[in-house]
């Protein structure tokens, strides 16, 4: 398989930077363009092996696949700045970034079926995952003669590997005709390893290390446990349990600050661990006829390790000016419970509503005093969807 790409984006910005701190009532004004050209191409293929048992649905699968993809952009912004919003123009930059890097996917698992009887069902596997990213990035001021100027600060070059090696295994099955569950268990690793490298030389190419960071995780369980108990006259309850893990993605772990957007300055964390969640719903459902139904749901998650935005007060090493860096730190732990009630009804053959109400409560918690941080909150919302079928088979 491949796949080759390219993007153009030119965009057209006017902004108005409003202070009424105080007794001060003062505007400025950038009009700002940026031309951007990104090309990406991607080459990959799969391979897979199926054994069928002489029993139906009794099966061994095994599956692999490997990608490798390459990138590179331009990116220019120019900027040209009024101290007034009315006023003459003051000054002009123009900033130029160069980017390239490549991605490597491989993931292979084998996956193992076994119907046990008319009730009963075995799934269990293993999988393996890995990426490996590179990234470079080259920060340029545009000067006279359009001669690039590099900013060795502000350039970066980052090396990434992700890997992550899971098991599992589920079993469901009924008691009688009303009640069925399926129980299942799964246990994870991963690990993650990190190269920063410098800028030097007046070229601006990134040769030197910097530094290596790596990170590992013992085996983690994730246990889950779904219920469910028919009812008469078409009512069912649901109870479900489940672990999740969500790791930090690369532009999250990405260690410098991405300049190319000075109204938005990000960057990553390294040290960002993996948040965890438990997550609990009890749910009731009631199916009146074919086109009205009504499902109630109550539902709580508590997070730890949880990861959130967190902004940073830092000096811009091009300007010396004082900015606000947005970066990722792990909270302490949250919360999230409520209730939901999602109801679907057809007044007419030709009208479906589809209703909506969900009231919660939520509160993230974080260990460091000099963090400020939210109240704990009451939301709700309520949504209603009309959907009516006219001739000729549209919908409005």
């Amino acid at each position: 398989m491949t796949v080759d790409g390219k993007f153009d984006n030119f965009t057209n910005s006017n902004i108005v930077i409003d202070t009424i701190a105080g007794a001060n009532d003062i505007q400025s004004r950038i009009l700002r363009t940026a031309d951007a050209n990104f090309h990406f191409n991607m080459k990959g293929g799969s391979l897979g092996f199926v054994h069928n048992f002489p029993k139906t649905g009794h099966q061994l699968t095994a599956d692999g696949q490997y990608n490798r993809s390459n990138n590179e952009s331009v990116n220019i912004i120019t900027n040209n700045n009024y101290a007034a919003s009315d006023g003459p123009l003051t000054n002009t930059s123009i900033q130029q970034q160069n980017g390239n890097g490549n991605n490597q996917r491989l993931n292979a698992q084998v996956d193992y079926t076994n119907p046990i009887s008319e009730k009963s069902k075995l799934e269990a596997g293993v999988r393996f995952n890995q990426t490996k990213t590179s990234s470079n990035n080259i920060y340029n001021l545009v000067g006279v003669g359009n001669v690039l100027i590099p900013q060795p600060l502000l350039s970066s070059k980052f090396d990434y590997v992700d890997q992550i090696y899971a098991s599992y295994a589920t079993f469901s099955s009924k008691i009688g005709q009303k009640f069925g569950y399926q129980l299942g268990l799964r246990m994870e690793s991963s690990d993650y390893k990190g190269t920063v490298y410098s800028s030097t030389g007046r070229d601006g190419d990134i040769v030197d290390t910097v530094s290596n960071f790596s990170i590992s995780y013992p085996v983690s369980l994730f246990p889950s446990i779904f219920l469910s108990q028919e009812l008469p006259n078409d009512q069912q309850l649901q109870l479900n349990y489940s672990r999740r893990i969500n790791r930090p993605g690369f532009f999250q772990l990405f260690p410098f600050v991405d300049y190319s957007d000075s109204l938005n300055l990000s960057r990553g964390n390294p040290n960002l661990r993996p948040e965890f969640t438990n997550s609990l719903e009890l749910s009731y459902s009631k199916n009146f006829d074919k086109a009205n139904n009504l499902i109630l749901s109550a539902y709580y998650k508590n997070t730890s390790g949880l990861i959130t935005r967190y902004q940073s007060r830092e000096t811009n090493p091009l300007t010396n000016e004082l900015v606000l860096v947005n970066t990722y730190i792990n909270a302490n732990s949250s919360f999230v419970g409520g209730f939901e009630a999602v109801s679907k009804n057809a007044p007419a053959k030709w009208w479906d509503i589809t209703s909506n109400l969900n009231i919660y409560t939520s509160k993230i918690n974080i260990d460091d005093p000099s963090i400020p941080t939210a109240d704990q909150i009451y939301s709700w919302f309520a949504k209603i969807n009309n959907t009516f079928k006219l001739p000729k088979n549209f919908t409005l």
